[in-house]
């Protein structure tokens, strides 16, 4: 019983000591992380477009619930569970013109949109998704504007985290949404 009131005495002052607008939201905090370190890297923030949050949000929730690994299907695919185009993303990119294309389908986002995402086998956090991509040469490169992305300026980036999926999209226009 003791060790009860314990806990519960606890718990009110943690609860007690916590503002509501200090509740970090996930989205915004991946997009802080990764423009801070492009910030450390000499390079510019990005600006935070809604449509592309919108796209980010939307596929971090499909991979949470209706993603199944597979050697064939990597995690750029879509599920048919929505009223979306679905389809299976290959390492051959075969079917790179339908990622682009996602946010045109599903937001106001006018451009191409480029995503990175990744899976933990535990719960994902902002820190964590950026040091698996840091750790990740292709991904590094468009974080960073290197290799193939070294002459692209981005005007647009959202994120998302949903469970143990981590998901960011860059874009090469501005977002018409404020």
């Amino acid at each position: 019983m003791k060790q009860f009131v314990f806990l519960f005495t606890l718990a009110i002052l943690l609860l007690a000591g916590c503002k509501k607008d200090e509740i970090i939201d996930p989205a915004d905090s991946l997009v802080d992380v990764i423009n801070k370190y492009r910030l450390e890297n000499n390079l510019s923030e990005i600006p935070v477009s809604p449509s592309l949050t919108i796209v980010a949000e939307t596929h971090a929730r499909d991979l949470a619930v209706n993603y199944v690994f597979s050697e064939k299907c990597n995690l750029h695919s879509w599920s048919d569970k929505e009223n979306w185009t679905p389809f299976c993303y290959t390492s051959d990119h075969a079917n790179a013109q339908l990622m682009w294309d996602k946010p045109r389908e599903l937001a106001s986002y006018k451009g191409n949109g480029y995503e990175i995402s990744v899976f933990r086998s535990d719960t994902m956090t902002v820190d964590v998704a950026l040091e698996l991509w840091k750790n990740s040469e292709a991904h590094l490169d468009l974080i960073l504007n290197k290799g193939i992305w070294k002459d692209v300026e981005w005007k647009a980036i959202g994120g998302a985290i949903n469970g143990k999926y981590a998901v960011v999209w860059f874009g090469e226009e501005t977002d018409p949404v404020k």
